[in-house]
């Protein structure tokens, strides 16, 4: 029957829409949260007319994006057989964001500014997305 038909379409669509409107109230949530702030740089090539000597420069691509800092701290061993403790960073952003892998992030967080670099893609989710951080190290 065309009214059972109805009743097929429109409870899910209704699910939907509550799904969506939660996720959405995640969403703001989680980004009250967030109470850093992030540059986002990437590498862009550059060739020198004069010279054709290819080379990359740091490019701000975003400033001033809301974020959050997790740390997570856990040993490891190496064959020396003395703990060291390991630190893992990780970046929390809006998820409507796009990130590259390798881009330079320069974070502020608690009015000190440290400078990272992303070590991989990032994952992303329906609320946020999750970025591995490297401390960037200007000796390397």
């Amino acid at each position: 029957c065309i009214l059972c038909l109805k009743q097929w379409i429109v409870v899910p669509l209704f699910i939907k829409m509550n799904i969506d409107k939660s996720r959405l109230k995640a969403k703001m949530a989680l980004e009250k949260l967030y109470e850093d702030t992030c540059n986002i740089y990437t590498y862009e090539k550059i060739t020198d007319v004069n010279t054709g000597i290819t080379r990359q420069i740091k490019k701000i691509y975003l400033k001033n994006v809301s974020c959050r800092m997790s740390f997570s701290n856990f040993p490891s061993t190496t064959d020396d057989e003395q703990a060291k403790l390991t630190q893992s960073i990780k970046l929390f952003l809006p998820s409507d964001i796009l990130i590259k892998a390798g881009s330079y992030v320069s974070i502020c967080r608690q009015g000190l500014t440290t400078d990272y670099v992303c070590s991989g893609k990032p994952a992303i989710y329906k609320t946020h997305q999750e970025i591995n951080l490297e401390l960037y190290n200007d000796f390397a």
